[in-house]
């Protein structure tokens, strides 16, 4: 493939050759955001890559990817990923806006960064990315991330913020998020170092009167409108269920488990009755 050199005062002269050149060209050359290259062709980069700098920019080439630009938010959120020798690799398509909120988006070998007016460019990518996927992307409850993936949690966990809520990884749990009344009554409870631990399943709409409930390591949360989202755990969960949780004569939840001491007494309040707990005499179910 042909290529060019360019002499421009303020860079100096440099040559551009084969795909970088071509893709440069698809740009508007010059004219273009990447502008006039600012360095000469750079090999040897991981996996047998070559990259070139430009004014606006860079371009990057592997063999197994092909020439793409990367300029702005994208590319200052890609950089600190380690560029392609971080998680994502090289990129795999240009910058594609147009998304939900005047948003914008890049498709990397290992993911991808999103970037909207209101949040800026961040990567997503393994199970945080495959959840976020699950919910819609960026037109779902969870909108566009707005923070990057930060690991060193209670057992070995990940989370990443996003602007309508958060997902949370274990390596014994997988990656879920939370969100709305049920996210709030977990945070209450210390997120992943209370006693719920990290969320084992999605948000689950649907039950009795218009609920919603999401499991957890150590319980789960229940939300209807009237009751608003209270965690259940231990005894007093378990005999909850076996009268048949928010379906049986109890119904839901209305606050959270409340005790005097580590040995109870423990109770908590539900629509129509009430569940105590003590070391002595374990669960009674009270009017």
């Amino acid at each position: 493939m042909g290529g060019a050199i360019l002499n421009a005062p303020a860079t100096g002269t440099f040559a551009t050759a084969g795909p970088i050149s071509a893709t440069w060209a698809s740009l508007g050359s010059e004219k273009g955001k990447l502008g006039y290259p600012t360095g000469k062709e750079i090999c040897g980069l991981t996996n047998g890559g070559c990259s070139q700098a430009f004014q606006g920019g860079s371009i990057h080439w592997s063999p197994t990817t092909g020439a793409f630009a990367t300029w702005g938010g994208m590319r200052t959120a890609w950089a600190s990923t380690g560029y392609e020798k971080g998680k994502l690799g090289y990129p795999t398509g240009k910058e594609t806006c147009g998304l939900v909120g005047g948003g914008c988006y890049q498709s990397f070998k290992g993911g991808s960064i999103h970037w909207s007016p209101g949040t800026g460019a961040f990567a997503t990518w393994g199970g945080m990315r495959t959840a976020w996927a699950s919910t819609g992307y960026e037109k779902g409850k969870l909108g566009y991330p707005t923070g990057k993936e930060t690991c060193g949690l209670v057992g070995g966990g990940c989370y990443q913020s996003f602007k309508g809520g958060s997902i949370h990884w274990s390596p014994g749990t997988g990656a879920f998020p939370t969100w709305g009344g049920i996210r709030s009554t977990w945070a209450g409870l210390g997120y992943e170092r209370g006693k719920l631990g990290y969320p084992t399943g999605k948000e689950t709409c649907g039950l009795v009167n218009g609920g919603c409930y999401q499991s957890f390591k150590g319980g789960s949360i229940h939300w209807s409108p009237t009751t608003g989202a209270v965690a259940t755990t231990g005894a007093i969960r378990s005999t909850w269920a076996s009268l048949g949780y928010e379906r049986g004569k109890l119904g839901y939840p209305t606050s959270n488990e409340s005790c005097s001491s580590a040995t109870g007494p423990c109770s908590q309040p539900f629509q129509r009755g009430t569940i105590t707990w003590t070391a002595a005499r374990g669960t009674e179910v009270l009017p």
